[in-house]
């Protein structure tokens, strides 16, 4: 993470990075014939997936750099808006107030929170009657602290990722679906009774649906050619994917986009 975090001091890193941003916002759609900063298919453009600040000694570098970059998207395109596309906390050296320091910014339009119960270890398959309840608990908590950092900056927060897996980690789209279930209507009830109570936590995106795509349960590895099931290359194929065959799931999301749309 030290050398990793050396990017946000690097001046060459940080001037192709910019080259970077600068190609893509002023490319045409070949296919549209529409800028992309006049597109309205384009909902945001977010600073980079899971930018962290990696060290307390790196904050005034990664501050800098974000602020660096949100000035040129703005800049460059006063039509879309801007957010960071932190984890929150958990990507601000797991301290709330870095978040809120590293996000206190007018041209950032709105806050993301991510949020991986197995991966920060909240959830065990070897348990999971008694770790899906704390994993709750814990995502619940994770929500409330990131709704009142948006409330004190008075900008809307989006839960950008979250995903929880089938019984026992299974990768077989007709294995139960019981505390992923559970775990996915706790987290769409609590927008709901956000939205509700007009809390700033506005939306949210589940990791992530893998259609009709086809995986290998028995290894779940990923190779050139394979349908791409959500889950990156590296990771399981079909771990937090929600297949089309998995009714429980998606009829659960469908109830509650009907209750959102009330």
């Amino acid at each position: 993470m030290e050398y990793t975090s050396k990017f946000h001091s690097c001046e060459p890193c940080k001037t192709a990075f910019a080259k970077y941003i600068t190609f893509i916002l002023k490319r045409t759609n070949s296919i549209t014939g529409k800028k992309y900063t006049n597109d309205p298919s384009i909902f945001a453009w977010e600073v980079a997936n899971e930018p962290r600040v990696f060290t307390k000694e790196n904050e005034k570098a990664f501050t800098s750099w974000i602020n660096d970059v949100v000035s040129l998207i703005d800049k460059l395109d006063s039509n879309h808006l801007i957010t960071t596309g932190s984890e929150g906390k958990a990507g601000s050296n797991d301290d709330l107030e870095t978040f809120e320091r590293t996000h206190n910014n007018p041209k950032i339009d709105y806050l993301t929170m991510h949020i991986w119960p197995k991966n920060w270890g909240w959830y065990s398959s070897s348990d999971e009657e008694k770790t899906t309840p704390i994993a709750i608990e814990k995502t619940m908590n994770y929500i409330d602290e990131h709704i009142k950092v948006a409330q004190r900056l008075n900008k809307p927060i989006v839960l950008e990722e979250f995903g929880f897996p089938r019984s026992m980690e299974s990768l077989d789209r007709n294995s139960s679906t019981k505390y992923r279930d559970a775990f996915y209507e706790a987290v769409l009830q609590r927008m709901l009774t956000a939205i509700e109570k007009n809390e700033p936590f506005v939306a949210l995106n589940f990791w992530g649906y893998g259609g009709y795509g086809k995986n290998d349960p028995d290894n779940g590895k990923w190779n050139i050619g394979n349908d791409y099931t959500t889950d990156p290359p590296q990771e399981p194929q079909g771990l937090n994917s929600v297949f089309a065959e998995e009714t429980t799931t998606l009829n659960l999301l469908k109830n509650y986009i009907e209750k959102l749309n009330q």
